[in-house]
């Protein structure tokens, strides 16, 4: 896997539904990959 850099983490941190990925992801925990799809619409 290729090298992360500060730029591209933050860049990645930036996006609106990274966020409220990682949000539900702190507030409810682990989560099935299929029910994220789902509530993205991804």
């Amino acid at each position: 896997m290729a090298e992360i850099t500060c730029v591209d983490f933050c860049r990645a941190l930036g996006d609106e539904t990274r966020q409220e990925l990682l949000r539900l992801l702190q507030e409810h925990g682990e989560q099935c990959v299929s029910d994220l799809v789902h509530r993205f619409g991804l």
